[in-house]
């Protein structure tokens, strides 16, 4: 509309009345002043709409970080920050705007974070690990960062906090599980094993009392085996107690835990049926416990009980590192066990070796003896380390070498199948004993295939059947040629 009132206005003929035309020229111009400043404030109207918009997101991001966010003056007044850190520090929105960023740290650590914000504002950036001390005092392990940034021309930090606990927490519970593996792996006997288990996990983890119960011989029943407690008054009557009872399957809490093969929280121990010590832990100010059972091959070989005094529900992380120091436990003791029952197989298999009147021997696959039997010393006149790790063929005759070869070849061919072969071996006295050696292909340690031998010395039963043999054919020469003989004669 203006544009055409000014090109009505600027046509000489178009408005025969002058003054009409003047007034047509200026109606125009305030049109079109109109229209320009309705423009701008259309500008202005979405300029504004575009910063409100950055600002919401940029509150929403500072928001969303994980952690804590902090933005600050080189005078240490807070000017942005997320809700991480009002929930960290306990302190409010309206608290926060008032401290100094020193505030939230206490001893040493103050003045450690004092040369860090320093190093931002006259180097650009630096970080540091120190605890954020809450309004309540507590304190918590965090990883700080800071970047010096210009806002408005004055330097500003801005930075970020994150929260260590669980990698602390999950450091600690590994390095608490590697002492246990090692304090297990050396300690003298299972005694000893379970007292520092104890020990370690109560001290590491905060429990007041710490208790292993051990099924009896028959399985009929628990028994407690160790405690450990702290210096607390009180706690050695709670011990006390503990080793004068014994709990069949399903009484108590290890007897439940026994029984159902499943840890279990009591959150309670006031309560009777729940905990049949439960007058004795009140007295000394026990209120919570945990039993976890501790598995090797299937079977619950003891139990683990553990005290708190504060009453508290079930802490899954709690639960979930006493159940893996169980299961460590568990494997450990059943490879104590495995190693034992190994050790008496060795045992008994050696007290046999030494004791018996034939030659044992092991073979790998190139004939090489891995193992000789006491009697070598004996049947050969070789002590048992004079063969090991040397090949067998160094003592047995030449012409046996082939038959030998290939009776271990088809022993090797053959696993379980049991293969026999007569042959010479030569005595340090330099004679020739013959042995019968029947020998079978077995799997050692490693997964190799060896040959396991057992040979007896037949040397004389050999010449006895060599003699009787040569009296036959001389007996049956000496019938023909009588035959022969009368044959003639007639």
């Amino acid at each position: 509309m203006a544009g055409f009132l000014l090109l009505a206005a600027a046509e000489v003929d178009y408005f025969v009345d002058p003054e009409l035309q003047e007034l047509v020229t200026e109606l125009a111009a305030d049109i079109s002043f109109a229209l320009d400043a309705m423009a701008v404030d259309e500008r202005r109207r979405r300029a504004e709409q575009a910063e409100r918009h950055a600002r919401a997101f940029a509150d929403a991001t500072i928001q969303s970080l994980p952690g804590v966010f902090y933005l600050f003056t080189d005078e240490g007044r807070y000017v942005r920050w997320n809700r991480g850190l009002e929930i960290a520090s306990g302190y409010t929105g309206e608290e926060i705007a008032q401290l100094h960023p020193l505030d939230l740290f206490t001893g040493q650590e103050k003045e450690l974070i004092r040369r860090r914000i320093g190093a931002v504002f006259t180097e650009g950036a630096s970080d540091a690990e120190a605890h954020l001390t809450a309004k309540d005092g507590t304190r918590t392990p965090y990883y700080f960062t800071g970047c010096r940034v210009l806002l408005d021309g004055r330097p500003h930090l801005v930075g970020m906090g994150v929260d260590l606990s669980a990698r602390r927490r999950a450091e600690a519970e590994a390095s608490l599980l590697r002492a246990i593996a090692l304090g297990v792996g050396e300690a003298g006997d299972l005694d000893e094993a379970l007292a520092l288990v104890l020990r370690q996990v109560c001290e590491m983890t905060g429990w007041a009392v710490g208790e292993v119960w051990l099924p009896s011989a028959d399985r009929s029943r628990l028994e407690c085996q160790a405690v450990w407690h702290g210096a607390t008054p009180g706690l050695e009557e709670f011990g006390r107690v503990s080793r004068s009872l014994r709990f069949a399957p399903g009484e108590g809490l290890p007897g439940r835990v026994w029984q159902t093969q499943q840890a279990e929280w009591v959150a309670d121990l006031s309560l009777p049926s729940r905990f049949p010590r439960f007058e004795v832990a009140r007295r000394v100010g026990l209120a919570a416990g945990l039993g976890v059972p501790v598995l090797a091959h299937g079977e619950v070989v003891l139990v683990l009980d553990f005290f708190l005094f504060e009453p508290t529900e079930e802490d899954e992380r709690r639960t979930r590192l006493i159940a893996a120091v169980a299961a460590q436990i568990g494997s450990l003791i059943g490879r104590k066990r495995a190693e034992a029952e190994r050790a008496s197989s060795e045992s008994r298999f050696r007290s046999l070796i030494e004791n018996a009147s034939d030659l044992v021997t092991v073979l790998d696959v190139r004939g090489v003896i891995r193992f000789q039997g006491p009697s070598s010393e004996r049947l050969l006149g070789r002590p048992p380390e004079a063969m090991t790790n040397r090949p067998a063929s160094e003592w047995i005759h030449p012409d046996d070498a082939a038959k030998v070869a290939d009776a271990i070849d088809r022993a090797l061919a053959n696993p379980g199948v049991s293969t026999s072969v007569d042959h010479r071996f030569l005595h340090t006295d330099g004679s020739w004993r013959t042995l019968e050696s029947i020998g079978r292909s077995l799997t050692d340690a490693s997964g190799e295939s060896v040959v396991a031998l057992n040979s007896r010395d037949v040397t004389q039963q050999r010449e006895l059947e060599e003699r009787l043999r040569q009296s036959q054919k001389m007996e049956a020469l000496g019938h023909l040629a009588g035959g022969v003989a009368h044959d003639f004669n007639n």
